[in-house]
C-alpha cells in the first residue's frame, strides 16, 4: 500500500464486493486504499467457504492481500476497546432494538477508531449504534 488508507473495511463490505452483491460496486474503488483487520479477514474466509467460493483460503488470502492491507497485529488497547464496544452494545440492545455487535464488528470499529478512518460496512445496525463509536460509519447499501 503506497497511500494513506481511506477506509477500514468490514468483512460484510468485502463479501459484498467478492460476491457481486448490492453495494459491492461501492467497495471496489476503495479496495486499494483500504485496510482490514485479520479478525475480519478470518470472517471473510469462513463465509466465503461456507457460501461455496471456488478458490481456496490460501488463494483468496493472496488475492485480497494484493488489494487490501490486512497485516495488522491488534494491540492491547484495540482489544480492550473492542470488548467495551461489544459489551455496551449488548447492554443497550433491548433499549435500542438493535442487535449486539459481534467480536469481529467490535474489532473492526476499534481499529478504525485508532487509525482515525471511517469504516465501510453493509451492517445497517451499525448506523443505529454510531453514537457509541469514535469513527464514521459508511453503509454500502
Amino acid at each position: 500500500m503506497t497511500a494513506e488508507p481511506s477506509y477500514l473495511l468490514d468483512s460484510s463490505a468485502v463479501l459484498a464486493w467478492l460476491f457481486r452483491e448490492p453495494g459491492g460496486a461501492m467497495v471496489e474503488p476503495v479496495l486499494a486504499r483500504s485496510v482490514m483487520t485479520t479478525v475480519n479477514l478470518a470472517e471473510v474466509l469462513r463465509r466465503a467457504e461456507a457460501r461455496g467460493y471456488l478458490r481456496s483460503s490460501d488463494e483468496l488470502t493472496a488475492d485480497l492481500g494484493a488489494l487490501i492491507d490486512f497485516q495488522y497485529i491488534v494491540p492491547e488497547p484495540d482489544a480492550k476497546r473492542c470488548a467495551e464496544l461489544v459489551q455496551v452494545s449488548y447492554a443497550q440492545r433491548e433499549k435500542r432494538k438493535t442487535p449486539a455487535l459481534s467480536l469481529g464488528d467490535g474489532m473492526c470499529i476499534a481499529v478504525a477508531e485508532r487509525l482515525e478512518l471511517p469504516v465501510m460496512t453493509s451492517d445497517r445496525a451499525w448506523k443505529d449504534l454510531e453514537d457509541l463509536f469514535r469513527t464514521e460509519v459508511t453503509l454500502i447499501r
